[in-house]
């Protein structure tokens, strides 16, 4: 059983209780005790991974902001935006909606980067003593490319767990 103190301090870490993405407790209190892959963390990976993390939520950030400049949702309840014929609307119904959904991916990213450079999304499977891979995923939100680009539908909509 956790200890009061555990639990508080798990349920009220910033990306579970604020914004999302979960974590499971047994990897939270790894990370606290500094145990298993937690051990012996190398900054320089975590710095590194955690920077081009921030730069992909700049990007997600600058395609809403300026995006929605250009394309703003509101636009779509004018009777102005009736009388253009229905393709410009398919497509700029299109470009304003995902670039919209570009707010949603810019908080995400940045509350998993959140994660990234505490080292919390730290994970790496060992196979034989040794180390085989290593990566930042854990706690991951969302996976752009997995779903936006993915043109199987049935890969879009499949919830894929994945434990290491």
């Amino acid at each position: 059983m956790p200890t009061w103190l555990e639990s508080f301090s798990f349920f009220f870490h910033f990306s579970s209780c604020i914004v999302g993405p979960s974590i499971e407790f047994s990897d939270y209190k790894k990370f606290i005790y500094q145990t298993h892959e937690y051990e012996n963390l190398d900054v320089v990976k975590i710095v590194k991974y955690s920077v081009s993390s921030l730069g992909l939520w700049l990007v997600y950030t600058l395609i809403f902001l300026v995006g929605n400049i250009y394309f703003p949702i509101a636009y779509t309840l004018t009777e102005e935006f009736g009388e253009h014929n229905i393709i410009y609307r398919f497509f700029y119904i299109y470009a304003s909606a995902n670039i919209l959904r570009s707010m949603y991916f810019s908080g995400w990213k940045l509350a998993h980067t959140s994660m990234c450079f505490t080292g919390l999304t730290y994970s790496q499977s060992i196979l034989k003593g040794c180390i085989v891979s290593e990566d930042f995923n854990k706690g991951i939100c969302f996976d752009y490319w997995g779903v936006e680009i993915e043109p199987n539908a049935k890969k879009k909509i499949t919830v894929r767990f994945i434990r290491l």
